[in-house]
């Protein structure tokens, strides 16, 4: 009889424990803000493991998840969701994500997700545009922005790459997306102005060191 109240007592703190767990968790659920951090976490665990591709799609959760915060941020705008990440099979290109996620603060990323995540997404895609992977360029780019749209510099990035790729209409959308928004809305114009009219490109990479400094 002892042994049966003791197990009843077990399994009662069991499931008190469970109905603990799963309200926190959907709790968590609701409030996509935890989540960015959340998945930030598991990804600092993952890339301490040299799991890059692992660790990356974790990211791309979070940068998920912090777009979806935003939308309920934004009553008038609607940001579209990040597209899917590209796979990673260039083993150099590999190697550099790895340094750049060993010399990448997580601290700051879980405190200031915001600008510090769309800051890693424009450095990534740096790194694969200088390892002639454009697409995956385009998708960092394109996700940096999407993070962060009250920044211009990633979005004057993109719209520059795509004036390069001869995608001039791509480009301008770009920018109109920048416009929607009134701090980035002025840099935008200017690049309307001084170099999408005129056909004119900047270097690509020609705003890191004001992204590293700022962002």
């Amino acid at each position: 009889m002892k042994q049966k109240n003791k197990f009843s007592k077990a399994l009662y703190i069991l499931i008190f424990l469970l109905i603990i767990f799963l309200s926190e968790l959907i709790h968590i659920l609701n409030y996509p803000s935890r989540q960015v951090v959340i998945y930030i976490k598991i990804a600092q665990l993952t890339s301490q493991q040299t799991n890059i591709q692992t660790t990356l799609n974790l990211l791309h959760k979070a940068a998920a998840a912090r777009i979806q915060q935003l939308n309920l941020d934004y009553e008038d705008i609607d940001l579209p969701p990040p597209s899917p990440p590209p796979s990673i099979n260039n083993k150099q290109l590999l190697t550099v994500y790895k340094n750049t996620l060993d010399s990448t603060n997580f601290v700051e990323l879980k405190n200031k997700h915001h600008s510090s995540l769309s800051k890693l997404y424009y450095q990534l895609g740096l790194k694969a545009y200088y390892h002639h992977k454009i697409s995956s360029t385009i998708f960092y780019w394109q996700t940096a922005s999407l993070l962060a749209p009250e920044w211009s510099y990633p979005q004057v990035e993109l719209a520059n790459l795509r004036l390069q790729l001869n995608q001039p209409i791509k480009a301008q959308e770009t920018l109109a997306f920048c416009q929607k928004f009134e701090s980035p809305k002025e840099h935008c114009q200017d690049f309307i102005n001084h170099n999408l009219t005129l056909n004119y490109t900047k270097p690509i990479g020609f705003l890191e060191e004001l992204i590293d400094q700022k962002m």
